[in-house]
C-alpha cells in the first residue's frame, strides 16, 4: 500500500513540476490565474484579470479572449496583434502572472488541501 502512495506522489509531483515556472516547459495559463496586462501609455487598457473556468478573460475594447492553455508570450503577442489591428498604434504590451492558481495536495500527507504557488517552490 505504501509503495502505491509513494508512486502516486512521484507521478503527481512530476506533472506539477512540469507546469511550474522555471521548469523546462513554459508555464501555461489556466483557470484562476490572475493576469496583469500593461499597455504602456494606455491606462484604460492596463488591468488585472482572473482567468475564468472556461479559460477566458474579458479585456477592454477586445471583449472575450481565450487565454487558457497559452503561454505568457503567446498571450502578449495575441493582445499586441489585436490591439494594433484596430485600436492602438504600435502597442507595447506586457503580460505577467499577478497570482498563480492554487495547486492541490491529497492522499496520505500531513496537510492535504490547496496551496498558492510561490516562486522557487519545489516538491520536497
Amino acid at each position: 500500500m505504501l509503495i502505491h502512495v509513494v508512486l502516486a506522489l512521484l507521478v503527481t509531483a512530476g506533472v506539477a513540476v512540469a507546469e511550474m515556472p522555471g521548469s523546462h516547459e513554459a508555464y501555461r495559463v489556466g483557470p484562476n490565474d490572475v493576469l496583469r496586462i500593461i499597455v504602456f501609455g494606455e491606462d484604460d487598457l492596463t488591468v488585472e484579470r482572473k482567468v475564468e473556468g472556461d479559460g477566458k478573460i474579458e479585456y477592454p475594447l477586445l471583449g472575450t479572449i481565450r487565454v487558457g492553455g497559452r503561454t505568457i508570450e503567446e498571450i502578449q503577442a495575441l493582445l499586441t496583434a489585436q490591439l494594433a489591428a484596430d485600436y492602438v498604434q504600435r502597442p507595447q504590451v506586457s503580460v505577467s502572472i499577478a497570482r498563480h492558481r492554487n495547486f492541490y495536495v491529497g492522499g496520505e500527507v500531513k496537510t492535504p488541501g490547496g496551496y498558492a504557488y510561490e516562486e522557487g517552490l519545489s516538491v520536497q
